[in-house]
């Protein structure tokens, strides 16, 4: 029935459909017979076909394999099959190896080509080479290249080239390439600057911007200063967020007031909430409600929460005992 129903010759959702139950078939057999089935049907296989058995494929030879037998039966690969090859390549070399053999079939080198290659470029410096290249092929770099460029940077002075590269191919930053360069600033100081460009660029931040400033402020009340902004910028908090200012908080009754901040916001707390909670506790009592207060609100304890246990235990017999309790709650 299969065949009946994919059988319009030539049109582009036959051969979709096609396509598409090779890439959703559930064995290698299955996949063969569906090959065998194409190769005798009037659909002949395209390069679409040749995607999908290489994402299919259960190793780089596998693939290379496919990709061989079905050229000898004249499907030629295009630039989507190489860089799905090049994903698909165990190192580096044999992924730039694929690079020349591209040019050799005439398939120009594509922008998707340079993301594959930079995430597998053994070296920041070897990236940035890869960029000059590829230029030279004339590929224009997006925001997703220098994204993993910047990713890549070894230190805040690289991140800021990748920054200056940007600005000389006319890509205008993002939240999550801005991120980085705040994650790489040498001090606190400097990362914050950065929320401040970000605003007068109007490039919007993200909650991932205000957690990494958070965690690097100095003092908690810059810290608690970042959530007011958040607010001011629109961007909600989430469960990081409050976590990181819980275990910044200097006493209880702060910690506290963040986790009815927390609730207020709809954000669940997680077991790293109530390992700072129970840490925070005034006494053993308090720290020991709070684990009950974790199995009523059915967040299980890992191996932080324990430990705070442990360390507020007035003596070493109720530590042992915390000590034996964790394989019954499989810790």
């Amino acid at each position: 029935g299969d065949g009946q129903a994919l059988e319009i010759p030539g049109d582009p959702r036959t051969i979709q459909r096609w396509n598409r139950l090779i890439a959703n078939s559930p064995s290698d057999d299955s996949i063969l017979e569906l090959v065998t089935r194409r190769m005798e049907s009037p659909t002949a296989p395209d390069a679409g076909t040749l995607v999908a058995l290489v994402e299919r494929a259960p190793t780089f030879e596998e693939a290379s394999r496919w990709v061989a037998n079905l050229r000898m039966r004249g499907v030629q690969p295009d630039a989507a099959v190489y860089t799905s090859l090049m994903s698909r390549a165990p190192d580096f070399d044999q992924a730039i190896g694929l690079l020349d053999d591209a040019e050799a079939d005439s398939v120009p080198a594509s922008v998707d080509m340079l993301h594959v290659l930079i995430s597998k470029a053994p070296s920041f410096r070897r990236a940035l080479t890869l960029l000059s290249s590829f230029a030279d092929r004339g590929v224009q770099p997006d925001l997703d290249v220098f994204g993993r460029l910047v990713a890549r940077a070894p230190g805040y002075d690289a991140a800021l080239g990748v920054l200056e590269l940007m600005r000389t191919w006319s890509v205008t930053p993002n939240a999550q390439v801005l991120n980085r360069v705040i994650a790489a600033a040498p001090d606190f100081e400097s990362a914050r600057r950065w929320l401040d460009v970000m605003l007068e660029q109007r490039i919007p931040p993200d909650v991932l911007t205000f957690n990494t400033l958070i965690a690097r402020a100095p003092r908690y009340g810059e810290a608690m200063d970042l959530l007011t902004e958040m607010r001011r910028q629109n961007v909600a908090a989430d469960v990081t967020t409050f976590n990181t200012l819980m275990a910044r908080a200097p006493d209880q009754e702060l910690a506290l007031d963040l986790l009815r901040r927390m609730e207020a916001a709809d954000v669940s707390p997680t077991a790293e909430t109530f390992k700072t909670l129970i840490s925070r506790s005034s006494d053993y009592a308090t720290a020991v409600g709070w684990l009950a207060e974790m199995g009523r609100r059915g967040v299980r304890p890992n191996n932080e929460v324990f430990k705070a246990l442990i360390g507020r235990s007035p003596d070493f017999e109720t530590a042992k005992a915390w000590l034996h309790e964790m394989p019954s709650s499989n810790v």
